[in-house]
């Protein structure tokens, strides 16, 4: 069986072009056993304070521009 990829993007679409960013990206040989059935804990974990790190990271900058 061949590699499962999944990747986590964020984009952001503020009235011109949307940007795009990969917060995760989730890599498995194994994927049909029980065992990497979803996500694990640490996984769920990573993929969250990614998110949260780069909505923060943009909302600051956007910020900034009206200060």
């Amino acid at each position: 069986m061949g590699k499962l990829v999944w990747r986590v993007k964020l984009v952001a679409e503020t009235g011109g072009p949307a940007t795009e960013i990969e917060v995760a990206r989730i890599e498995r040989e194994d994927w049909a056993v029980p065992e990497t059935l979803g996500l694990s804990l640490d996984e769920g974990k990573r993929i969250a304070a990614a998110i949260q790190a780069e909505l923060v990271r943009a909302q600051a900058s956007t910020m900034s521009e009206h200060f």
